[in-house]
C-alpha cells in the first residue's frame, strides 16, 4: 500500500501533466508482457514530444 507522501506527491505530478513512468511500466507488465517498456529516459522524451507537439524543445523561452 502506498505510503501517504507517496500518495500526494502522485497528485501533485497528475495535476502539472507529469508522466507516470512507474504505472507506465506496470500497464506494460499486465497488458503488454511480450513488448519491452520503453528506457525511462525514452519514456520522458516521447511524453515531452507528445505534450510539445511538433514543437521543438528548447532550454531557453525567447
Amino acid at each position: 500500500m502506498m505510503s501517504r507522501l507517496q500518495q500526494i506527491k502522485n497528485y501533485v505530478l497528475a495535476l502539472l501533466g507529469a508522466p507516470d513512468y512507474p504505472a507506465y511500466l506496470e500497464h506494460m507488465q499486465q497488458v503488454h508482457p511480450n513488448v519491452t517498456p520503453l528506457e525511462r529516459k525514452e519514456f520522458f522524451q516521447q511524453a515531452l514530444l507528445r505534450k510539445n507537439g511538433s514543437r521543438s524543445i528548447s532550454r531557453c523561452p525567447c
